[in-house]
């Protein structure tokens, strides 16, 4: 009965030791760049849109494919008219935290698209990276 009692605990201060011994991972706020993002995507400057992204988001997706999918998904859905961020949420995972936004995105004759912006802070670098970009959207593939 007494090692029932006392096993919890022994795992929650071996966990707390774990974390303690690794150190706090920092806090970003992304929502500036990511609002840079959109901002440039409302201008239709796509090249300034593409700068935010890392070269290992642009490992998975080629830079000129990333390029006509915002081109096409501005002709499908049009141009971009406002944003707003409606969620955002930070994530510790094995690799390092994730810092994930929500953005709602609204277009000519009251369209609307959803976006998710996944930027990842390493554990073992100092840089944070933009690292996945989803877009949903009524007629977008």
């Amino acid at each position: 009965m007494h090692f029932r009692v006392m096993a919890p605990v022994v795992f929650v201060f071996i966990g707390f030791c774990v974390v303690g011994c690794s150190g706090p991972m920092p806090t970003f706020d992304l929502e500036p760049t990511a609002n840079k993002i959109f901002n440039a995507l409302q201008a239709q400057d796509v090249d300034t849109a593409l700068s935010y992204y890392s070269d290992d988001f642009y490992e998975v997706i080629p830079k000129s494919q990333w390029r006509h999918r915002l081109t096409l998904f501005e002709e499908k859905v049009g141009p971009i008219e406002g944003f707003r961020l409606r969620k955002k949420q930070a994530d510790t995972r094995f690799s390092g935290k994730f810092y994930i936004y929500q953005y709602e995105t609204t277009h000519k004759g009251n369209k609307k698209a959803r976006h998710i912006l996944t930027f990842i802070h390493p554990f073992d670098g100092d840089e944070v990276k933009l690292v996945a970009h989803k877009i949903t959207a009524k007629n977008f593939p």
